[in-house]
């Protein structure tokens, strides 16, 4: 059982590297929480446990579910298809990620030429998914056109519409080719919304632009490939994560893409994300931990934090699920191996033989049915 317990926080450095095993582990569910935790000998002498109702996973791997950040699925160069088609559409992804170990994800929407047009796109993506599972990010994309004088009033009425209708928890902005002072503009507006700030870092933007959105709270950065742009240094040393999408690299060289061993090195927060979007169409977690460690440089013990404790964390739900600990969802994945260090042994494998979300049993391809007298 990999537990993921420790440092109440975004890992780093070598806490990456401990997932808390617990050779020969049980886990105690009540209401949807995590009761208990610890070796199977003393969890079957807990009282409360006497008239639980028992799952037997011997031989089976069983860990925390994975946690994927950023998935784009409402996008503007879909606007051709209907607003039902396009919600059918997301709705099956999110069941496709669930069989394949998601139990929480970020849906992220927009990125339009006109923010006027991704409220109708958020507008729609708040209408699927469960509030608790799934947190909604607006994709802002800023461009290099010259702004008329009444952008920022729109905007900021924009920003109220969003927050008042909790249509999006983060705000996700692209700085595109606007000007330093521009997007200083922008920042201050996002952060007198109360909306969260995540950043897409360009390369050609410089590290200014990184420094100066993380002085209004920036919790984590991505970019369009792997590598998130700016000094890599620079970015291990903020305080923030850094999002890696290994999915969406598989078009570039790998001599090209050794950089997350040098800023784990570095003390950098890494979280793993599939990074689904019509660049890049997959959406398993298990794949993108296997080509973190493949491909990348990552210890597996480094990719499998980086895709549950610490993405958790990077969206503000580190305090409630992303480990398995007292008090937290119990949401849990039973893998069909014996090993958790075989999940790379065979590249796009399905290995999740069960999720369990909330504490319900909600995906099941194992031998273990509940008994008629327990329901």
């Amino acid at each position: 059982m990999l537990t993921l317990r420790g440092t109440p926080s975004l890992r780093r450095g070598a806490d990456l590297q401990d997932l808390s095993i617990i050779e020969d582990g049980a886990v105690l569910i009540r209401d949807g929480l995590v009761h208990s935790v610890g070796p199977t000998r003393r969890m079957e002498n807990l009282r409360e446990a006497r008239d639980a109702i028992e799952i037997p996973v011997h031989g089976r791997v069983v860990m925390p579910g994975f946690v994927d950040l950023g998935l784009r699925v409402f996008l503007p160069s879909t606007r051709r298809k209907s607003f039902l088609k396009m919600r059918n559409d997301a709705s099956t992804l999110l069941g496709s990620c669930l069989h394949y170990g998601t139990t929480s994800l970020e849906l992220e929407s927009g990125g339009s030429d006109d923010p006027a047009d991704d409220l109708r796109l958020l507008r729609q993506a708040v209408k699927i998914g469960v509030e608790s599972d799934v947190v909604y990010s607006w994709r802002l994309r800023l461009t290099g056109k010259r702004q008329d004088e009444g952008w920022e009033n729109r905007l900021a009425d924009q920003l109220r519409y969003v927050t008042k209708r909790h249509q999006a928890r983060f705000l996700t902005l692209d700085p595109g080719g606007c000007s330093l002072d521009v997007f200083h503009r922008f920042l201050r507006l996002v952060h007198s919304s109360g909306l969260r700030l995540k950043l897409v870092s360009r390369p050609e933007r410089g590290e200014e632009f990184l420094r100066l959105a993380a002085r209004y709270g920036l919790t984590s950065v991505t970019g369009p490939s792997l590598c998130p742009g700016g000094s890599l240094d620079m970015i291990a040393s903020l305080p923030f994560a850094a999002i890696f999408r290994p999915l969406l690299d598989l078009a570039h060289p790998v001599t090209e893409q050794r950089i997350l061993a040098s800023f784990i090195t570095a003390s950098g927060a890494p979280v793993l994300a599939s990074g689904h979007d019509e660049q890049s169409p997959g959406f398993s977690m298990q794949a993108a931990v296997e080509l973190a460690v493949l491909r990348h440089g990552m210890s597996l013990e480094q990719a499998l934090s980086a895709g549950t404790i610490n993405a958790a964390y990077a969206v503000g739900w580190g305090i409630d699920r992303g480990s398995l600990e007292v008090g937290k969802r119990a949401d849990i994945l039973v893998l069909n191996l014996a090993d958790y260090r075989d999940i790379t042994h065979q590249l796009g494998i399905n290995y999740v033989g069960m999720v369990i979300r909330r504490g319900a049993v909600v995906f099941n391809r194992t031998s273990w049915r509940v008994s008629a007298t327990a329901r």
